[in-house]
């Protein structure tokens, strides 16, 4: 009997994570991603702080598909995201002159972002917003939370998190946008 609770540890052991994502945070993930806008509804235009200390307006990038990222540096998922988001906007703006990706920081320090973003080698653009005016336009209450936004202003995802699903339906996102050729 000792044997078979040693054989059978391990897989008891792998399945406590699984257990610890199941009944009220599934619900309260499913409450804070049903706070988003929802998808083909139109992106509120709402105006960003530049690392320069000049304003954007989300409007004055009619035209373009945006990825807006929403994240802070005390957020780890959010610092291990944005390598990644930084691949991505290599890759894509290498080929398309019609996408902009703006990383949306809540509250941190306009030096802690250029900081980061400089010993980064983040070319993709940081921005930043008044209070949480922006992220509250947008639903946002988890972080990283991503959008991608069409050409014509309406939202074409949303999503929580980031992993290689989201990742891959981000590409899809942003390739449904792409011109023909």
């Amino acid at each position: 009997m000792r044997s078979l609770s040693l054989l059978l540890a391990p897989l008891v052991l792998s399945l406590v994570p699984l257990l610890a994502c199941s009944g009220d945070e599934a619900s309260e993930l499913a409450d804070l991603e049903s706070d988003l806008i929802p998808t083909g509804s139109p992106a509120p235009d709402v105006s960003f702080i530049t690392m320069d200390d000049g304003g954007l307006k989300l409007s004055s990038l009619r035209g373009k598909t945006l990825l807006l990222n929403f994240w802070f540096y005390d957020c780890e998922a959010c610092r291990q995201e944005m390598p990644q988001l930084q691949s991505l906007w290599s890759e894509v703006s290498s080929k398309r002159s019609d996408v902009a990706f703006l990383a949306i920081n809540r509250g941190d320090e306009k030096e802690q972002i250029e900081y980061w973003w400089t010993n980064s080698e983040f070319t993709l653009q940081a921005v930043r917003q008044d209070d949480e005016d922006v992220s509250e336009a947008f639903g946002v209450k988890a972080y990283p939370t991503t959008y991608v936004v069409g050409p014509d202003g309406r939202v074409i995802y949303r999503g929580m998190g980031y992993d290689q699903e989201a990742q891959a339906k981000i590409r899809l996102a942003l390739e449904s946008t792409a011109p023909a050729r």
